[in-house]
């Protein structure tokens, strides 16, 4: 999720340290990044001055998810050298499409920022031995202590560098094998032997433990492949020269050129993504702290480094150990579309967007991007018909259009894109529906995310005095006895069991209907005995209550002239997927939803949010009937509440669990 105020930034000013030639604090463009908010978190170190310590500052920021109780890896994003590439660095950590891959894998998704000047040696980060390792080990720990995952220090890595980032993300490998489950490396290596040329690039051994390690080495053809005499044509000779050192031990290492690009990195994504996805299912171990698991390799495919065509590899012609290695036929097929003309073959829509808030004519919602092809935009529909683009236009000079746009080390442009739209041609006083599709970068749609519909009725109970106003409409109530107090938004109301407390709403015709949603907040004061939320049973039995009881959550619902179940009930054990079913504890707010739909015949049993029960019926059930009176607080059977009520709505549809996951969102 990414928080509306990401549209803003943070600027901060920081005193300057400075050494003869190094800047080592705070400065332009190193201030300007977005805030770092829950889910986000962020560590800085200011520079060090010791020999072997890292002498730029340096930012990282991580995305957990919030649903991930023990992390299982980390995704690292590391971008390139010079201050251009650096400074995108800090918004790593909040691309979408990244966090996909994260998100399955419950891992986190960490993107540093080292403050390097542009005129300084990037050996002095891109080299882990100058210290940059150190401080992400230690980054590793501190934001682990602040996330409340301390597991953070000890997962295994999955390695994606650009430029001097791949040759940071190499040098990884070489140091840390039995930490690394892959390292993807884009357009950038670390060197084997010495190089007269680069006397200022210290070369790394080779550990057995390396070759292990699945790692990709992705170039653009303009890098030297094709092109030989444009600026960056000296990346291919490098990566030819590690790529046939690793091989021909028998490394797990393969090559992917890029037909479209030269230094940037394009369309390389959308093969990066699914290569380190198959690298992590095959390697992350089941229980969580256990060490990686050997790569398989008699799934394996070859090809030729610079060719178009991979084989299983019983079947390749050539030697073996110069062929580049590649993990299965999946990633294998990837890699063929890739290479012809990088457009990798996507049939699966992406996940439709959650929780829609319309607030007058201001949408915002939240959006989980396609594993495979990420989000290009948004389509925004009102009252089921075509609203708007979000964006409008998209731009991305590197490769497809982007709903988050593209810097040039591969991360979402700043300011953030926010996930909002306003709906400037709105007719004042009118009401609309409006849905919100996602749409990825091979124009595949999701389905649509519906808003919540308007409340027939709504009690927020903040009145003063003696009077439930309803702000949905006319059905104001009368309250007896029911005191003010704290609510879950605001001011609610205080029931006392023993005092007999309620509120009375008259007959509606309104509320003659045999589909519909009754919600409300609830917070009890006392263990539970038949303590009523709101029931239509007072002048008559037979229409519809729901309470609380001692191990349930509880409701009736019938026709008018008879009981059509009486056991509309959520126990225990229904925990449904947060683990919380019907004992509901005191001092503490619950969202209660039942949703009784006629038309499909059942009813829907929700407690904040999650759907713990489904309950099918006969009959035709009636919310009320005239002659009766509605009751908050009170069942209308003599079943008073102990507890505090906020909140409560009633609608003629009957909601959709995404819409009663809607109602609990912030």
């Amino acid at each position: 999720m990414i928080p509306k105020t990401m549209a803003t930034v943070c600027r901060l000013t920081a005193l300057l340290l400075t050494l003869p030639t190094v800047a080592l604090a705070q400065q332009p463009p190193y201030d300007v990044f977005p805030p770092a908010d829950p889910p986000y978190y962020r560590a800085r170190y200011e520079a060090l001055t010791q020999p072997g310590e890292l002498v730029f500052s340096a930012n990282f920021t991580i995305w957990i998810p919030k649903d991930v109780k023990r992390l299982r890896c980390v995704i690292v994003h590391q971008h390139g050298c010079g201050e251009g590439s650096c400074k995108s660095g800090l918004t790593g950590a909040y691309d979408l499409h990244w966090q996909a891959l994260a998100r399955k894998h419950e891992g986190a998704l960490l993107s540093p920022a080292y403050e390097q000047p542009e005129k300084a040696d990037c050996q002095l980060w891109c080299d882990p031995r100058n210290g940059s390792a150190a401080a992400f080990q230690k980054s590793l720990v501190d934001l682990g202590a602040k996330s409340g995952h301390p597991e953070l220090a000890d997962v295994p890595w999955a390695l994606w560098g650009h430029s001097g980032g791949g040759h940071w993300a190499g040098g990884m490998v070489l140091l840390y094998p039995e930490r690394v489950a892959a390292a993807w490396l884009r357009s950038g290596v670390p060197l084997l032997k010495p190089d007269p040329a680069k006397p200022g690039i210290k070369a790394h051994t080779l550990p057995d433990a390396a070759l292990q390690v699945p790692v990709l080495c992705n170039l653009g053809t303009k890098e030297g492949v094709t092109v030989k005499d444009d600026r960056f044509a000296g990346v291919w000779p490098a990566n030819e020269a590690l790529f046939n050192e690793v091989r021909s031990r028998g490394g797990l290492v393969g090559v992917a050129v890029d037909p479209l690009s030269s230094h940037d990195c394009g369309n390389q994504r959308y093969f990066a993504i699914p290569w380190l996805d198959a690298c992590l299912s095959a390697r992350l171990p089941k229980v969580a702290g256990q060490p990686l698991l050997d790569m398989p390799t008699d799934c394996a495919w070859l090809a030729e480094p610079t060719g178009f065509e991979a084989v299983p590899a019983a079947k390749f012609a050539g030697d073996p150990l110069k062929a580049a290695w590649l993990p299965n036929e999946s990633v294998a097929r990837a890699w063929m579309e890739y290479v012809k003309d990088t457009a990798v073959t996507d049939t699966t829509p992406p996940p439709a967007p959650t929780n829609l808030r319309v607030a007058g004519n201001e949408l915002t919602w939240e959006s989980a991007a396609d594993l495979e092809s990420g989000l290009a935009r948004f389509i925004v529909e009102r009252d089921g018909q075509f609203l708007a683009s979000v964006p409008e236009k998209s731009s991305n000079p590197f490769g497809r259009p982007l709903f988050q746009n593209l810097q040039y080390s591969d991360t979402p442009t700043q300011p953030l894109v926010p996930l909002q739209f306003t709906d400037a041609h709105a007719e004042p006083g009118k009401k609309h529906t409006y849905c919100v599709l996602a749409v990825n970068t091979v124009g595949l749609k999701s389905d649509q995310i519906a808003s919540v519909p308007d409340p027939i009725a709504h009690w927020q109970l903040d009145d003063d005095g003696s009077e439930a106003r309803d702000s949905a409409g006319t059905h104001h109530g009368t309250i007896h006895g029911a005191v003010p107090h704290a609510g879950k938004s605001g001011k609610a109301r205080l029931f006392d069991r023993p005092q007999g407390n309620y509120v009375s709403i008259p007959h509606s015709p309104d509320f003659e209907i045999s589909t519909f949603t009754v919600s409300a907040w609830v917070w009890l004061t006392r263990e539970p005995t038949f303590s009523g939320i709101l029931g239509t049973r007072t002048g008559g039995e037979f229409n519809f209550d729901m309470k609380v009881n001692a191990d349930k959550v509880h409701g009736d619902i019938g026709d008018g002239t008879r009981w059509i179940d009486t056991k509309i009930n959520f126990y225990k054990d229904d925990v449904g997927s947060n683990g919380q079913g019907g004992d509901l504890a005191t001092q503490r707010w619950y969202l209660i939803t039942f949703v009784v739909d006629n038309e499909l015949k059942e009813c829907r049993l929700h407690l904040d949010g999650d759907r713990k029960k489904t309950i099918p019926f006969q009959g035709e059930p009636r919310l009320m009937r005239q002659g009766q009176t509605m009751t908050i607080g009170n069942t209308g059977a003599g079943e008073f509440m102990d507890g505090v009520i906020d909140d409560v709505q009633i609608w003629k549809q009957a909601l959709t669990d995404q819409q009663v996951v809607n109602l609990i969102a912030p």
